[in-house]
Formats: C-alpha cells, structure tokens, sequence
C-alpha cells in the first residue's frame, strides 16, 4: 500500500498558493535583510536624512510578511495542519515530488532569513540605543548637567559621582 499522501483539489490550490507564498516571503525577507543592514550604516554613519526612508520602507516590508505569514497560516488551517514548521512541511510532502525539493530548500532560506533578520535586528537595536545614549551624553555637557558616572568612592561604592562641568567649564 502506498503511504504517500494523496493530493486533493483542495490541497493542489494550496500547492499553488504555497509555491507563491513561499516564493513571496523569500523575497520579502530577502529585502528586509537587505534593509536592515543599511539601517545599520545609516546608524553608524550617522545619516538620518536617509534614516526616515529606510524605517519607512522596513515598516512596508515588516507589515507585507506580516500579511503573507497571516495568509501562509490560512492555508494550514484550512488544511487541518499545525500553524508552524512541522505543517508547513507536512504540506510540502503533499506536494508532488516534482517541486518538492524546491519548497524545501525556499523553506530552510526563510527560516535562515528570519533568524538573520532578528539577529540584525538586534544589532541594530544597539547601535541606536549606543547613539542615543552618546547624544544625551553631549546634550547634557551643552547644558551643564552634572555627568552621571559609575564611579567608586573612599567606601567602595559605586554610587554616581556627579559631575559638573560642563562644555565652559571643562
């Protein structure tokens, strides 16, 4: 008897728009990664006239994977498959062998993808909030706020030793 499961007309329309969705999400996650390491450059360059842009078109990218992983849930819900990696490639094996190896390996990339993106991401993250902090740093000396310092006193204590100088004064 042959285990292999057998392909419905509802499930050869899943074929079809798995195939696309598939193809859909590798290129938009392929963009957002792209995104973000110009996002990154922008960071550490500096350059916020482009900096707008950049969020602006990774908000796009983020809410079109947002609509196609919304959409790609659809399909395996409707299909009776779990909503995750293990009924994504349950649907991939009721694919014709034909295609299969192809959806496999446009699979393996988004989730290769996914994981860049965030680790990107978190970079990101920190390169802005390093910035923001060094910005608030040097506002502060502009404005004569006393310097918040970790340092140790007499005692051993680190409690923050202000500092007052500011850009007249130092």
């Amino acid at each position: 008897m042959d285990a292999t499961p057998k392909t419905t007309p509802q499930s050869s329309a899943a074929s079809s728009d798995l195939k696309s969705l598939l193809a859909a999400e590798l290129i938009g996650y392929t963009n957002l990664f792209d995104t973000l390491k110009q996002e990154k450059r922008l960071l550490i360059e500096r350059n916020f006239d482009e900096f707008a842009e950049v969020l602006e078109t990774k908000h796009h990218l983020i809410t079109q994977l947002n609509q196609l992983s919304d959409h790609r849930l659809k399909v395996l819900a409707a299909l009776k498959l779990e909503a995750n990696d293990d009924g994504v490639m349950n649907l991939i094996e009721r694919q014709p062998e034909f295609g299969r190896q192809l959806l496999v390996d446009d699979w393996q990339s988004i989730k290769s993808l996914v994981e860049s993106c965030n680790r990107q991401n978190e970079v990101n993250a920190k390169i802005a909030h390093r910035a923001q902090a060094t910005s608030q740093q040097i506002l502060n000396i502009l404005k004569g706020a006393p310097l918040k310092q970790a340092l140790y006193d007499k005692r051993g204590s680190s409690g923050g030793a202000d500092s007052g100088l500011t850009i007249t004064r130092a």
